[in-house]
């Protein structure tokens, strides 16, 4: 199993304890929701990537990113920071659940690029006929 998911668990606390103006945390946090959704997804179109592992994926998406769906800048900052904090790790941890399921489909059915990192994934595995 890769070290994906506890990587970035470690940048999400990182984040949480710098000392740093709400722009520069709002553009970090916005980065990293990014990288962490866009290798997630891109995994999913991984030649023979399982449908229902997929639909499970993008509907943690759906359901735990931030920037698409909440309008942080009207909320009060502690606060703000808090909830960012939280969604953060239960997308983390969502897609860290569904991936390992991805690796174990992988290894039951002896596809070796279906792995527990999308990053890997996303750049590597064959891509789906379209």
């Amino acid at each position: 199993m890769s070290s994906y998911f506890d990587d970035v668990d470690r940048e999400v606390h990182d984040l949480f304890s710098l000392d740093q103006d709400m722009t520069t945390f709002w553009q970090r946090y916005h980065t990293i929701e990014n990288r962490l959704i866009a290798d997630a997804l891109g995994a999913t179109r991984a030649r023979r990537f399982p449908r229902e592992l997929a639909d499970r994926i993008s509907l943690i998406v759906r359901r735990r990113r931030v920037f698409a769906t909440s309008k942080s800048k009207d909320l009060h900052e502690r606060n703000a920071a808090d909830l960012l904090e939280m969604r953060m790790s239960f997308l983390s941890s969502d897609l860290h659940s569904a991936f390992h399921d991805v690796a174990r489909y992988g290894q039951q059915h002896k596809i070796r690029w279906l792995m527990d990192s999308p990053a890997w994934m996303a750049k590597r595995a064959p891509k789906a006929a379209v």
